[in-house]
């Protein structure tokens, strides 16, 4: 049975076809012609494709659906098992098809099912992708999800979907690769050395790898409260003037300049040093060099990309997370610092300078709870769904 994963957006689909084959499963990637350079997996490995199969397809962009939808579905005839995101549930529905498993990442379920505004030129092909995306997620016998937060999840509610949410995340992150590579690959970093001489020169260094998004409200649900990192910053650094310190940043996202303006304000030039926008596999060394990660500020999330790469490196992890609604969605969570605002970013810094041992645990704490929540729990899920279908066309297990 060949299984075809639909897209790739963020690099998660490309770490879970590859947990997928290093299981034997025959597995291909499709990367959709909308996505990225950054997120395509070259921008995610040291070593190649090895054991999978990987395509670049002409079609998954919603602006050109109407006129991609045919040749999607003929690509689709090569697969008995479809995973899909972003808008594969309208184009898999489109060829009279059903996705297996719809694993989402954003806004192919909260933007895309529900015809939103456009450039004229595209509004129709839109539109109609809206009307196939709804209609596929519902179809779809499994969604692969996470519990959010309250307000998210009424998002989801939206869909009306009637079959089996699995509350776990994906997994969207490869670690064996980084486990065994990173160290053999740091000298090839174009920001090796720089990196080197700041971890020498600083008691701490802190990063935020997530896109700059505080100020621009276009998209809400985007928006990170980077500006709460800066002036929760510069309270830190208030009180402790004589600390040797650096918070890395990167350019990227809309706000890049809004960022550097505040920044200024608050005269903290000298203690921020700002990186390009990097691909996932040179990003990683800036986590192991780093003494603790800062993820999203302004909603309340558990697992997303910036977590689970934080996770996967065993760094402690300084987050907005509400952890009374997560309650009954895992036996217990992962240790980190809840911060939202200013003064709870000053605090989890200081905590961090003040015990680096009791921080660096909780990192080791995160990294157990990222191999058994967001590799073995989800590969466990998504096996017996293939296995299920696997014996409904064939009566028997492949595997």
């Amino acid at each position: 049975m060949k299984i075809g994963i639909l897209g790739n957006m963020n690099n998660m689909y490309f770490s879970m076809a590859r947990y997928l084959a290093d299981e034997g499963y025959d597995c291909e990637l499709l990367v959709f012609d909308n996505e990225p350079l950054h997120f395509h997996p070259d921008a995610d490995t040291f070593e190649g494709h090895r054991h999978l199969v990987v395509k670049q397809v002409n079609w998954g962009d919603p602006a050109h659906f109407l006129k991609k939808r045919t040749k999607a579905a003929a690509d689709l005839t090569a697969y008995d098992f479809l995973i899909g995101n972003g808008a594969a549930p309208a184009f898999v529905h489109a060829a009279g098809r059903v996705l297996d498993l719809f694993v989402p990442y954003g806004e192919d379920l909260y933007r895309y099912p529900f015809g939103h505004v456009v450039h004229p030129v595209r509004q129709f092909s839109y539109w109609t992708m809206a009307w196939h995306q709804l209609r596929g997620i519902r179809q779809s016998p499994h969604v692969l999800f996470d519990k959010t937060n309250p307000e998210f999840d009424k998002v989801f509610q939206r869909l009306k979907y009637k079959g089996n949410r699995i509350a776990n995340p994906p997994p969207l992150f490869y670690s064996k690769e980084y486990d065994e590579c990173l160290f053999q690959q740091e000298q090839n970093n174009p920001h090796f050395i720089e990196l080197q001489e700041l971890r020498n020169q600083n008691e701490l260094l802190v990063l935020q790898h997530i896109r700059q998004i505080w100020k621009n409200r276009r998209d809400p649900w985007n928006m990170k409260g980077n500006d709460r990192l800066i002036k929760g910053y510069a309270q830190f650094l208030s009180n402790n003037s004589l600390r040797k310190t650096k918070l890395l940043l990167f350019e990227y996202g809309d706000d890049v300049e809004s960022t550097k303006k505040l920044i200024a304000e608050l005269k903290l030039q000298e203690h921020v040093r700002w990186f390009p926008k990097s691909f996932r596999k040179d990003l990683m060394l800036f986590i192991k060099a780093s003494d603790v990660v800062v993820g999203e500020l302004y909603h309340a999330w558990n697992t997303y990309c910036v977590a689970l790469e934080t996770l996967a490196m065993a760094k402690p992890f300084i987050h907005n997370r509400n952890d009374a609604y997560l309650a009954d969605a895992y036996p217990e969570l992962y240790p980190m610092f809840q911060a939202s605002s200013p003064q709870g970013i000053a605090t989890a810094l200081q905590c961090v300078l003040q015990n680096k041992e009791a921080a660096a645990e909780m990192g080791r704490k995160g990294r157990a709870w990222f191999e058994k929540y967001c590799v073995q729990e989800p590969l466990r899920q998504i096996r017996q769904l293939i296995e299920a279908k696997q014996k409904a066309l064939h009566g028997q297990k492949s595997f």
